[in-house]
């Protein structure tokens, strides 16, 4: 094998030493061993929310592979462009690859078309095919979960972790049918169980120590319930594990949101200004902006409202946007 050899996993198998078991994952096909190395990296980033850092290593793997299937498929570019090519070359090279691998594809791709049966029918494939991976019902119970069969996607999701109790994700997705997590399809309030939901979130933090992310979400629980004290050191937890991540603004801005339901308006507003220095794109700079404007709202001060609104007024005006998003974001502040 000269200069290229095939990495085809039929299973990709890691010793889990806390379950003491093997783990089987969905196979995964790519040219080179390294950017199969470099893809997994990604995924663990994906997990928590880390894009800008998943897309570098997702740019390693395609220099390494350019017809990495489930690398173009998992890139998700903010150039609406690239992101149509990355999608049409990953489904051109559907001869190339298994039939999880277009399962998984397909899937995502019938989410984008809002077509669940589809999903549904890619999520029941895996299952049926590879029962003997936990990413298969992981896969399932995510898709029934969205569609608001939520015993059933309950029922999935536990099988993943009875597979592979140190699934991050399948913890996640169980924690957010009990506490609200933002854009996930929560059991009925009658139904929802703070405490499990609780155990979900210790869960994140056992499995994933080094992320803020986990300490986050646990935190996210204290602030629902009004615990703003208990909620704090677990921000400042999530603030020290981001640093100098991309990631690392979000965790200053919902310690913010915090200190603002606390009725601490200063810390908020330091924390919101910190948040605001650290913002990557002008979507989150503007969000933040607006967050900092409403704490001022918030504490019927309306002068501090009226001045911030000005001052973020002044600098749309310098930042050179297109004219959609600038009346997009003025929409936001009238």
């Amino acid at each position: 094998m000269r200069n290229i050899f095939k990495v085809f996993l039929l299973v990709t198998i890691i010793l889990s030493s806390c379950a003491k078991k093997d783990v089987i994952k969905l196979p995964i096909t790519t040219s080179s061993q390294k950017a199969l190395e470099y893809y997994n990296r990604a995924m663990l980033s994906y997990e928590v929310g880390d894009d800008p850092e998943k897309r570098a290593d997702l740019d390693s793997a395609l220099a390494l592979d350019p017809d990495f299937s489930m690398a173009l498929e998992m890139y998700d570019s903010q150039d609406p462009l690239l992101k149509k090519e990355h999608r049409e070359k990953a489904k051109s090279l559907f001869q190339k690859i298994t039939k999880a691998e277009k399962k998984m594809i397909e899937i995502r791709e019938s989410y984008r078309n809002g077509n669940m049966d589809a999903a549904l029918d890619g999520a029941m494939w895996l299952v049926e095919n590879h029962g003997d991976s936990y990413e298969s019902y992981l896969w399932l119970g995510l898709v029934q979960s969205d569609r608001r069969e939520l015993d059933e996607g309950i029922a999935s999701l536990k099988k993943s972790l009875e597979i592979n109790p140190n699934s991050y994700k399948a913890n996640y997705l169980l924690m957010g049918h009990h506490i609200g997590l933002g854009g996930q399809s929560m059991l009925p309030e009658e139904k929802r169980d703070v405490a499990l939901g609780m155990k979900y979130g210790d869960e994140l933090i056992r499995i994933r120590p080094e992320e803020g992310l986990s300490y986050h979400f646990k935190a996210n629980i204290y602030r629902q319930l009004g615990q703003f004290e208990k909620a704090k050191p677990l921000y400042e937890k999530s603030i020290e594990k981001r640093n100098g991540r991309t990631s690392e603004g979000t965790a200053y801005n919902v310690s913010a949101h915090n200190y603002m339901f606390a009725g601490e308006m200063e810390t908020a507003r330091e924390k919101y200004n910190k948040s605001i220095k650290l913002a990557t794109t002008d979507w989150s700079w503007f969000r933040r902006e607006y967050y900092l404007t409403v704490s001022y709202i918030f504490e019927i001060d309306y002068m501090g409202a009226i001045d911030n609104i000005n001052k973020v007024e002044k600098n749309i005006a310098k930042r050179n946007l297109a004219n959609f998003t600038t009346l997009e974001m003025k929409s936001w502040l009238s």
